[in-house]
C-alpha cells in the first residue's frame, strides 16, 4: 500500500511539473497603448509621446509613474508631476521636432 501511494504521488508531482503554466503575457513585451491606437497607427508611434493628453491616454498612470521614479524624479515634485504628463528632457518626442 506504501509503494502504491508513493508511486501515486510521484506520478501525479512529475505531471504537474511537465505542464508549463499557462501565461497571458509575454515577457518583456511593452503594455499595449490604451485607447486611440488607430489614430496612433496612421500619425505613427511618436504621436503617443507628445507631452499632455495624448501621453496620458496612451499609457497606464503605473507604467508613467514608474518611468518616472526610474528617471530620477521625486514623487511629489512639480518635475514629477509634469513628467507623469510626458514632459520631460528624456523624451523622444522633443528630439523628432
Amino acid at each position: 500500500m506504501y509503494r502504491t501511494l508513493v508511486f501515486l504521488f510521484s506520478a501525479c508531482a512529475i505531471a504537474g511539473c511537465a505542464t508549463a503554466p499557462r501565461s497571458d503575457f509575454v515577457r518583456g513585451a511593452a503594455p499595449a497603448p490604451t485607447g486611440g491606437s488607430s489614430l496612433q497607427a496612421a500619425s505613427g508611434p511618436v504621436t503617443s509621446l507628445a507631452p499632455g493628453a495624448t501621453y496620458v491616454a496612451s499609457f497606464p498612470e503605473a507604467d508613467r509613474r514608474a518611468a518616472c521614479l526610474r528617471l530620477d524624479y521625486q514623487e511629489g515634485t512639480a518635475a514629477f508631476s509634469k513628467c507623469l504628463e510626458g514632459d520631460f528632457p528624456e523624451n523622444p518626442w522633443f528630439s523628432r521636432q
